[in-house]
C-alpha cells in the first residue's frame, strides 16, 4: 500500500504514515468490538463469519484494486482485509482446546513459527514476482491458499467438536 499511496496518489512519507495510523487505530476499534461482541455471540459463529466474508472479499479484491481511485477507497480496502483477515480471534482459546495439554504449547508454538517461516520467505521472494507477473490478481493466489487452509481447519475443529460431545453426551 506504500507504494500505491506514494506512486498513484502522491502521498509522502509523512501522509502514508497518518493513512496506515488511521487504518490501524479503525482495526483496533473493530477488534474491541468484535471482543465485546463475543461476549454476547459464541465466538466460533464470530470467526466462521469472518472467515467466509473475507473468503468472498478476497475473490473481490483485484477488482477492487483496478477501480479504486482515491486514498478513502484504499483505506476502506485496508481496514476490510485487516478486519475480516482469518486470524484466530475471538476462538483462540476454543481452537488450542482442542490440542492435549501436554502438547498444546508446542503444537501452537510449531504451527505459528512454520507459518511465520512460509510469510516471510514468500513475502521476501515471491510477492515482488507475483505481483509484477499477475497484477492485482496476484493478492488473490497469495490469500487463496490461506482462506482455504483456514476454511479447512475450521472445518476440522467444527467436527472435533462434535466428535467430542457425542462422546460426553453418551
Amino acid at each position: 500500500s506504500q507504494q500505491i499511496l506514494k506512486n498513484q496518489f502522491g502521498y509522502s512519507s509523512h501522509d502514508v504514515i497518518g493513512h496506515n495510523l488511521i487504518v490501524a487505530a479503525i482495526q483496533a476499534v473493530c477488534y474491541v468490538g468484535i471482543m465485546v461482541g463475543s461476549y454476547y455471540l459464541n465466538p466460533m459463529k464470530i470467526f466462521k463469519t469472518r472467515v467466509y466474508l473475507f473468503a468472498i472479499f478476497v475473490l473481490f479484491c483485484p477488482y477492487l484494486f483496478k477501480i479504486m481511485s482515491s486514498p478513502l477507497e484504499l483505506m476502506l480496502i485496508q481496514v476490510a482485509i485487516l478486519v475480516l483477515a482469518s486470524t484466530d480471534a475471538p476462538a483462540s482459546a476454543i481452537v488450542y482446546s482442542n490440542f492435549p495439554i501436554l502438547q498444546r504449547f508446542r503444537s501452537a508454538a510449531l504451527t505459528y513459527a512454520t507459518s511465520r517461516l512460509i510469510m516471510y520467505v514468500g513475502s521476501a521472494f515471491g510477492i515482488e514476482y507475483i505481483m509484477r507477473y499477475l497484477g492485482h490478481w496476484g493478492f488473490a493466489v497469495i490469500m487463496l491458499p490461506m482462506v482455504f487452509g483456514t476454511i479447512l481447519s475450521l472445518l476440522l475443529i467444527e467436527r472435533l467438536h462434535k466428535k467430542r460431545s457425542t462422546i460426553y453426551n453418551t
